[in-house]
């Protein structure tokens, strides 16, 4: 069997503070083959390196929707799989529209690359007539 390098990898970050030695304790683990772990650069710290698993939910999401550069696209809730989306929309040149209710990460979302950051809320009040708020 194929030995893993004594390396820092993206799902081991993101769940153990110990080094995963050998393919098998990989597959133990984590039950995928050894060869779909992505070394984490030596420069990125533990505390960044544990954003790799979660990042790739919003990577994962718009690789299904497969959107062209250029197409609108609008994120719904910037929390860090949002902004997430947001920055990959920005670098695949889609037209992001950024949605959340919290100013704080609208404004995130503009300094990620949306095109527009917006709060649903107005919208929604006004469809509902401001019942069920």
């Amino acid at each position: 069997k194929a030995k893993v390098p004594r390396e820092r990898f993206s799902m081991v970050a993101t769940r153990f503070n110990e080094v995963i030695t050998s393919e098998e304790q990989l597959r133990d683990i984590f039950g995928w083959p050894a060869e779909r772990a992505v070394k984490i650069p030596d420069g990125i710290p533990d505390e960044q390196a544990v954003f790799i698993a979660i990042l790739q939910v919003a990577h994962n999401a718009l690789r299904t929707a497969d959107p062209t550069p250029g197409d609108n696209v609008a994120v719904v809730g910037q929390g860090v799989i949002g902004l997430a989306a947001t920055a990959y929309c920005n670098a695949f040149g889609n037209r992001t529209v950024a949605l959340d209710i919290d100013p704080d990460r609208r404004a995130m979302a503009l300094a990620m690359g949306a095109g527009l950051a917006v709060s649903p809320i107005y919208k929604f009040l006004f469809f509902t007539l401001g019942k069920g708020e």
